[in-house]
């Protein structure tokens, strides 16, 4: 998907094959668990399997391409014992142009090795940027201090 692509139920074009672009979002959902870096492409695909337009399909379609492209990608477990914590964490402010919902995520890793990433929309609509990128510290700041205790616990039992 193009980067500043914003997909919208209202979308002029004309309709695609909804049971096709539902079983093309389907099977897209499986690579999340090795690329997370098309997450947040997915989650906005998944948005219109109910009304598929035909510029849902095309992006669907781009996606396919960049996967093809990027074979190589995808998540590297390195053998180091490296085991440095860090987290990031962003928000979107009214970046769904239906709903006028932020999305929000985050991603922790132990040295170089993801132990858990996620990209949500937010339930509730935020009056500003900066209330968007609070919430989104609240989520990431408490998931970061249980992966620290649990980074702890292992690397104090594996000794």
């Amino acid at each position: 998907m193009e980067q500043n692509l914003r997909l919208n139920i209202d979308d002029p074009s004309e309709e695609a094959d909804a049971s096709q672009y539902r079983c093309l979002a389907g099977r897209l959902l499986y690579p999340t668990v090795t690329r997370p870096d098309i997450t947040y492409s997915i989650n906005q695909l998944s948005q219109y399997l109910s009304c598929a337009r035909q510029s849902h399909m095309d992006a669907a379609v781009c996606l396919l391409r960049y996967l093809k492209t990027t074979t190589g990608q995808g998540l590297f477990f390195p053998s180091t014992r490296n085991m440095n914590l860090m987290a990031y964490c962003d928000a979107s402010w009214l970046s769904c142009p239906t709903t006028k919902r932020s999305n929000i995520g985050y991603y922790i890793s132990i040295g170089r090795a993801p132990i858990s990433w996620r990209t949500k929309k937010q339930s509730l609509v935020s009056c500003s940027s900066d209330e968007a990128e609070i919430s989104c510290n609240g989520d990431y700041s408490l998931r970061s201090i249980v992966a620290s205790m649990v980074v702890k616990e292992f690397w104090c039992n594996s000794r």
